[in-house]
């Protein structure tokens, strides 16, 4: 799923692809890190506890961030979910803000 997309930005849902590639930068930068962290990221996700986030600026991977989930809900069910200040938020919620 995308979430947001102009000429230069995808935030999109992380992919299978996406895992090795954050993991292939993150040892450039001098990480001691293994490709099973973001698997497990994507298992989170399918498994509905999870939103795995990644940032493509003009087609590569530019960064990542997990969203942990209160409730268990299927991907599909994210389009009944808006991003508030950093947090997902039922939309029925977001009058009473």
């Amino acid at each position: 799923m995308i979430y947001y997309q102009n000429n230069d930005l995808v935030i999109r849902n992380m992919i299978p692809a996406d895992a090795q590639a954050i993991t292939d930068g993150e040892i450039a930068q001098g990480w001691d890190q293994t490709v099973e962290k973001y698997n497990r990221r994507l298992h989170d996700q399918a498994a509905g506890i999870a939103i795995a986030l990644v940032a493509e600026y003009h087609g590569n991977v530019a960064g990542y961030d997990l969203l942990q989930l209160p409730m268990r809900l299927s991907v599909d069910d994210i389009d009944e979910y808006v991003i508030y200040t950093g947090y997902f938020i039922p939309e029925h919620s977001l009058a009473s803000c």
